[in-house]
């Protein structure tokens, strides 16, 4: 698991309670990329980890260093199978939301990655919305770059795991541009659709002054970042975002075989999750007990089965 802090002491506090609820059948491991301004953060993180018995790890704030590397220094840190993102300030409403995203991807292994429905909350207004809306048909066989483009999916991505071994394939050069978030998960697609969990599992909060994916309640265009950014993206990508748009002159990414990211040597010792804590998980109220996606499309296998977490 992967927990990018910045803000507060309270939602650092609200973020690892998230992770602590997960009733996970797997080893984890958290990784927490420290953007706060002050240096509180490791004390915080290394109390809890005693305290629940999880191992966490804190990469020490780094100063001016932009967002998008300070997201790719914390990805290059994971070493796990599979790599669940979260926001400071985001939440985690469902105990199995991380539980039925691994099922998922473990039964699908042409999947690049899996998603939740979002409650987002605008912390100015008050007001909120699920998206993608409750009413919305899932696309069957799962979401492509372009469902990803026409529709609000992903609202965040704390309500997505990642293929670990899929993500070390991407360009690198993702991560140097300001809509890396947004070129992350359609990069993603180039290797397999988004797998859709329907339930409203993660918590999203629009907060003022704070640029994200969703701030202002109005996403970045996808196909506007082409000119630009086109040529980090895979050519099957292009062609499903190249309706309307002028992509010549564009060079597609390679597909790539090997990993750009550095990858360790896994360390990790067993570490008890929640569900090996304890018998008992009461269900998130009024979270629906609705079936995933059917079956997609299969594609390659994601490689070796090695512990799940990061």
């Amino acid at each position: 698991m992967l927990l990018v802090t910045s803000d507060s002491d309270v939602q650092l506090a609200s973020a690892l309670a998230s992770i602590e609820s997960q009733a996970l059948e797997a080893t984890v491991e958290v990784v927490v990329v420290d953007r706060a301004p002050d240096d509180g953060t490791p004390a915080v993180v290394e109390a809890w980890s005693r305290r629940v018995g999880v191992e966490a790890r804190v990469l020490p704030r780094e100063v001016d260093l932009a967002p998008g590397l300070e997201l790719h220094r914390g990805l290059d840190a994971c070493r796990g199978r599979y790599v669940a993102l979260l926001d400071g300030g985001d939440e985690w409403l469902s105990v199995d939301k991380l539980q039925r995203q691994v099922q998922m991807l473990d039964g699908h292994p042409g999947l690049s990655m899996a998603a939740t429905r979002t409650l987002v909350v605008d912390d100015a207004t008050g007001g909120s919305r699920t998206v993608p809306a409750i009413e919305a048909e899932l696309p069957e066989g799962g979401a492509t770059a372009a469902h990803l483009a026409d529709g609000r999916w992903p609202a965040t991505a704390s309500c997505v795991v990642y293929r670990s071994e899929t993500l070390h394939r991407l360009d690198p050069g993702i991560f140097e541009t300001a809509a890396c978030r947004q070129l992350l998960d359609l990069a993603m697609t180039g290797y397999g659709p988004v797998g859709l969990v329907p339930d409203v599992a993660t918590l999203h909060r629009v907060r003022s002054g704070r640029p994200g994916p969703d701030q202002g309640g109005s996403p970045v265009d996808a196909r506007s970042l082409l000119p630009e950014h086109g040529h980090l993206l895979a050519p099957d990508v292009l062609r499903q975002l190249g309706a309307g748009t002028d992509l010549s002159g564009i060079t597609p990414a390679p597909t790539r075989l090997a990993p750009p990211l550095r990858r360790g040597t896994p360390r990790r010792r067993a570490v008890p999750t929640r569900r090996q804590r304890t018998t008992q998980h009461p269900r998130h109220a009024g979270e629906s007990s609705s079936s995933t996606t059917t079956s997609p499309p299969r594609g390659p296998a994601s490689g070796s089965r090695s512990s799940t977490g990061c």
